[in-house]
């Protein structure tokens, strides 16, 4: 691809949409994780160490292991002290680095600049990524794509010294987020999009080999990635829950209003066969239609989601920003889409009604991501307006109790903490909490 000003403007999309979280604090898990976090304030080999050999949050019991993001905390944390906004930088940075890494694995795919351009100014805008620059601690998920997709990049050099880097660059984005298990398959994946000869599916194999030692160190520092686990809870979640979520990433990408933190699983309803049919009939579709585009963006999407069932079946939830990754491919199927009406179109004024159209959705995206960062930009906004969603959340519920006590709205605290009780009346260990907030609130609005 031609380097010119043009590359550039995926980047400058980016900081425009997404320049407003940079006035956002610290959100949901930042306060215990990075503002209350001990551990963050000081760096040494042994602190280096204790990242790669505990859980996130260092809670006995937790299986969370991100030893990279804890190392990227720690050095905001020793550069820009606790200002938020530095944090945000590094955060929007990584965001970038991702539109950016994601243009030049488009243009391997389809060999098209202009696809390449214009599907990564799609996903440069787009809101799914909202949560990982509001939530600093959500950040896993550009951090761990971006170390990915250069490890697919690199991979796809010829010389070896490329290989070793690619490798490394696949072990950096484990060790972000254990979901960059799914790189070497996408890298599978690119290859038959170009059309590459077998021998290249090695360097697929070689970096899958990279996962053992992963895996054996994370089991030594967090233990098994599932704990007894339920199989046949396993055979709804592959093939009932995974494609109604498959299609919830379509919805979300398409009409991506409803981004909330976090997401529930609510029960299936007897549809699932639609959906089930509905996803693998489309790939079917794509293979039997030989467009190599849109079957590597239904690979990829699904690739990507399949790491995180495990969260899912023993969390319940599922995060609206774990399709960040998808919507990398779902952006570029729509470039692909628009350049191939533009192609059948003759008339001028047609194509420019066309070239009009694409402003538009660039600008929908753009507008949608500003709203969503304006309706979520502190921990009450931000509970709230899951809340709309999720009315019966206690996660949502006990939270916005707890921020509304802390911001000294005291009678608006004990609507939310009634609610959380009423959910969990017969769960002393959640009662706990919630009631000592309770007793906290109702004390001090007595004294008023």
């Amino acid at each position: 691809m031609r380097r010119g000003i043009i590359q550039w403007v995926p980047l400058f999309c980016a900081l425009i949409a997404y320049a407003p979280a940079l006035k956002v604090g610290f959100l949901v898990e930042d306060h215990p994780a990075i503002e209350y976090n001990p551990r963050l304030d000081h760096g040494s080999w042994a602190a280096l160490r204790a990242d790669f050999q505990s859980n996130l949050l260092n809670i006995p019991g937790t299986r969370h292991y991100r030893p990279l993001l804890t190392l990227v905390n720690r050095i905001d944390k020793t550069v820009w002290g606790l200002h938020p906004r530095g944090f945000h930088v590094t955060s929007l940075l990584m965001h970038l680095a991702c539109v950016w890494l994601g243009m030049w694995v488009l243009f391997e795919v389809s060999q098209s600049v202009a696809l390449a351009i214009l599907g990564a100014c799609l996903f440069a805008v787009h809101p799914i990524g909202v949560h990982t620059q509001l939530i600093i601690m959500a950040r896993e998920e550009p951090l761990s794509l971006m170390w990915s997709l250069a490890a697919i990049l690199l991979a796809l050099r010829s010389e070896k010294k490329y290989g070793v880097a690619a490798c490394v660059c696949y072990g950096a984005a484990l060790f972000a987020k254990e979901s960059a298990v799914a790189t070497p398959f996408l890298l599978a994946l690119v290859f038959w999009a170009r059309r590459s000869p077998a021998v290249f599916y090695r360097r697929a194999f070689v970096m899958l080999l990279v996962t053992w030692p992963y895996l054996w160190v994370r089991h030594h520092a967090v233990g098994p990635i599932m704990v007894d686990p339920d199989f046949s809870v396993w055979k709804i979640l592959l093939f009932k829950a995974a494609p109604v979520l498959w299609w919830s990433t379509l919805k979300l990408f398409m009409w991506p209003w409803t981004l909330h933190y976090p997401h529930p699983m609510h029960a299936l309803s007897h549809a699932w066969p639609f959906a089930f049919a509905g996803m693998w009939g489309m790939g079917f579709w794509f293979w039997r239609l030989k467009n190599r585009i849109f079957f590597w963006a239904w690979g990829w999407s699904i690739l990507w989601l399949a790491p995180r069932l495990p969260a899912i079946v023993e969390q319940g939830i599922r995060m609206d920003h774990w399709s960040y990754p998808g919507a990398l491919a779902l952006a570029g199927v729509t470039a692909w889409c628009i350049l191939w009406t533009f192609a059948q179109i003759k008339s001028k004024e047609h194509r420019n009604n066309l070239l009009a159209g694409v402003l538009a959705l660039v600008i929908y995206f753009g507008g949608a991501t500003h709203y969503l960062i304006r309706k979520q930009s502190t921990d009450v906004a931000l509970h709230r307006w899951t809340l709309q969603f999720e009315p019966n959340l206690g996660f949502s519920l006990f939270n916005l109790g707890g921020a509304l006590l802390a911001g000294g709205q005291k009678q608006a605290a004990i609507e939310p903490l009634q609610r959380y009780i009423e959910l969990y009346h017969d769960d002393p260990a959640a009662l706990a909490p919630a009631q000592r907030l309770l007793r906290e609130a109702e004390t001090k609005d007595q004294r008023r």
